[in-house]
């Protein structure tokens, strides 16, 4: 600030170079007092600068301030006890050590305050190489755990996913056909048959061009008409035909019987492709 300035150029520099906290204490001054140099003056040095306050009142009333780190703390109060004529670099080693203890009293972080008491620092060389220390390490700290996370959020691999889930379910069917015995042909009895059909849903479709699984024992996949007067199967069974060796049922013969029979759809036995029962539930 220039010394030719006149007294209220002055006034209106010093609060435009004030700010945050300074800034709030300077609006609360009365306005006599911002517009007069010398009283603007004096109440700025007696708040910030501890004017009319003993350098060694200063010292022991010192505190460590929320915006500064601990090693910046030390350098302040370094400071303040060389003003107040202490020997805190040169005395002996009792002067040397209450320094230190001052410190850490007014530091006001109990874990520090507590790991700096266990080491039983002598002098405050010694204190300001473990507050380096402490500091180096913390910025290693934070390198590692950022570096960390990057690699973690990189070798991170993408869910698989999940298997498909094929529900079956199973529904019997009780088929009952009465018929009387006083049928035309005569053949035909009441048959009771219970089938069981498995539907299978699966979530995975097949790839196109992908043919549904056939057994090597393919036959046609539709049931061959029960034989006919006339026919040479009807006329050397007779009408009174015995019952299928597959099933056991006198409804056909043992060519049209369905057990023997593959599916071309969904390569399961006991139907023809165009009797599959195959749903997909998905």
């Amino acid at each position: 600030m220039r010394d030719q300035a006149s007294d209220e150029g002055k006034c209106l520099t010093l609060a435009d170079l004030l700010s945050g906290p300074a800034k709030n204490w300077y609006r609360q001054r009365p306005r006599s007092t911002r517009n007069k140099w010398t009283e603007l003056l004096k109440s700025f040095q007696i708040q910030y600068c501890g004017f009319g306050v003993s350098v060694a009142r200063q010292y022991y009333q010192a505190r460590k301030r929320s915006d500064e780190s601990a090693l910046e703390y030390l350098h302040r109060l370094n400071v303040a006890g060389l003003r107040a004529h202490l020997k805190v670099k040169d005395g002996n080693t009792k002067e040397r050590k209450e320094h230190v203890d001052h410190f850490i009293k007014t530091l006001g972080d109990p874990e520090l305050a507590d790991r700096l008491t266990l080491l039983q620092l002598s002098d405050a060389d010694d204190l300001e190489e473990v507050l380096r220390a402490l500091d180096r390490a913390k910025i290693r700290q934070k390198k590692s755990t950022a570096g960390s996370s990057r690699y973690r959020q990189k070798a991170l691999p993408s869910p698989a996913p999940a298997a498909p889930a094929k529900q079956v379910r199973a529904i019997q069917i009780q088929a009952q056909d009465s018929e009387s015995d006083s049928n035309s042909d005569g053949s035909d009895t009441d048959r009771d048959e219970h089938r069981r059909i498995y539907l299978a849903a699966n979530d995975e479709h097949s790839s196109p061009g992908e043919e549904p699984k056939t057994s090597d024992r393919e036959l046609p996949d539709r049931r061959a008409p029960d034989p006919q007067p006339g026919d040479p199967r009807y006329q050397s069974e007779g009408t009174d035909r015995g019952r299928c060796s597959h099933c056991g049922s006198k409804k056909h013969t043992d060519l049209g019987c369905w057990r023997c029979l593959t599916c071309k759809k969904c390569g399961k036995r006991g139907h023809p492709a165009d009797h599959c029962l195959f749903v997909c539930w998905g």
